[in-house]
């Protein structure tokens, strides 16, 4: 036989194995201690939606956890949030993979802390081809062109409404594709009500999820609040109606409590969430505690009816001062196949994979979400966008502080400072969508 054909027998060999989900490596293969960077703010756990997996597969590997936590700094007289990502590429923190939220993604992808993973992807494309490419083309367009995370999950979003509230007003249940409009008016009925008492109608944990809907940015071409922008306008608008609202029923000051303590109808919000110690208002959902509850899908604008929130990512990376960069990608490929996709989303932790199974099984054994509407949280066909740009500093200043010009001002000199220390990582040449959204995002 002629070497060339014997050749591509064994790459098809290869490439039939991994479409089946299957890994070619022997679990045996791969065994001693890797180190783990874990973003301890992004919600998930180590050991049930990572570590366990790995350790089930491959029996001879151990595993340290680095945790690293989002602390607080003050920029400009007024209080901002920042993770400690920055020490992390700062001291080239020593680490096999490293774990986090896509909204730490533009730092650490800029400083070339980060393993570049376009040519790994090329040995799993069996893998890669059943999962949702609309996750890869976000990581990258985050990476100007060039794969630095590998999304592995994803946070999810709904409006959490209190049964108990409703029947006890008489007013119809929020439905999944209803529009802010609606649900607007459904809050004012609440409002109105003469049974209301002192409980409040529609809470956010996060405003950036609603404008991300309509595609909002807060810099311009320059690198500048985008003042003049109307989708600032819109943006504004919409936070004045909410506010409109609370000057009738009453501010509350925490919502995710709130709703936990029966004094919130309503609650657009993501499912995961920080509950360390160190957490700062990026709660996880926690349901009511002795009222009933159900979610719908998260409300959209008339104008645009297909479309939810940007999406919040989990990644993969390796670290490039890793010494096992090539195990420390198989164990990432592992986290990829069908099987550790579906056992995390039966956990409550969204796949990347594109299949209807794996959404319909999702929440079945997170017992919060037992007997709840859980296909609310895939309703959407189409995914919001913000500013390549946008990270966790953007996330955590509230609604009001992110559209004040200073304040947003002082977060971008901070980070402009710290990207001093490597320099702003390029465009890949010839990459024309680089910075721009990717298709459906």
């Amino acid at each position: 036989m002629h070497p060339s054909v014997k050749a591509a027998g064994i790459l098809l060999a290869v490439a039939m194995l991994a479409s089946c989900g299957m890994e070619t490596a022997d679990p045996n293969s791969i065994e001693g201690e890797f180190t783990v960077i874990w973003d301890a703010g992004g919600g998930l756990s180590p050991e049930r939606h990572v570590l366990g997996h790995l350790q089930e597969k491959y029996p001879e590997t151990s595993y340290q956890v680095t945790p690293f936590y989002r602390t607080h700094v003050i920029l400009d007289g007024n209080q901002a949030n920042h993770p400690d990502v920055y020490a992390i590429a700062e001291n080239d923190m020593p680490g096999d993979i490293i774990v986090f939220e896509s909204t730490l993604a533009p730092y650490l992808f800029k400083t070339g802390y980060l393993e570049p993973l376009d040519h790994d992807l090329d040995t799993i494309l069996g893998i890669v081809s059943r999962m949702d490419g609309r996750a890869f083309d976000f990581a990258r367009m985050q990476g100007g062109g060039t794969l630095y995370g590998i999304p592995f999950g994803k946070d999810v979003y709904a409006l959490y409404y209190n049964v108990s509230i409703f029947n006890e007003l008489g007013l119809p249940h929020p439905a999944d594709g209803m529009t802010w409009d609606a649900v607007f008016d459904l809050a004012w009925d609440i409002a109105n009500h003469p049974q209301r008492g002192d409980r409040k109608a529609l809470g956010f944990d996060d405003f950036m999820p609603v404008f991300s809907q309509f595609h909002f940015r807060f810099l311009d071409e320059f690198g500048m609040p985008a003042l003049d922008s109307p989708l600032w306008e819109r943006a504004l608008e919409f936070h004045g109606r909410w506010r409109d609202l609370t000057e009738r029923t009453g501010f509350l000051s925490n919502k995710w409590f709130g709703f936990m303590d029966g004094q919130l109808a309503m609650l657009a919000a993501h499912l995961l969430g920080d509950d360390t110690p160190n957490g700062y208002t990026n709660r996880p959902f926690a349901a009511p505690l002795r009222d009933e509850w159900n979610a719908a899908s998260f409300p959209v604008f008339a104008d645009a009816p297909d479309t939810g929130p940007a999406p919040a990512y989990y990644y993969l990376g390796i670290p490039k001062n890793s010494r096992r960069k090539h195990e420390a990608f198989q164990l990432i490929a592992h986290l990829l196949t069908d099987e550790v996709q579906l056992m995390n989303s039966r956990l409550g932790l969204a796949s990347v994979l594109d299949d209807p199974e794996t959404m319909r099984l999702f929440g079945e054994r997170d017992s919060r979400l037992h007997g709840k509407h859980t296909a609310a949280f895939f309703h959407h066909r189409e995914f919001g966008s913000l500013d390549p740009d946008y990270d966790w500093q953007f996330e955590r200043i509230n609604a009001s502080g992110i559209l004040n010009p200073e304040r947003l001002t002082a977060v971008l000199d901070h980070r402009r400072e710290k990207l001093e220390t490597f320099g702003e990582m390029p465009a890949e040449p010839g990459d024309e969508s680089a910075g721009e959204p990717a298709a459906g995002l």
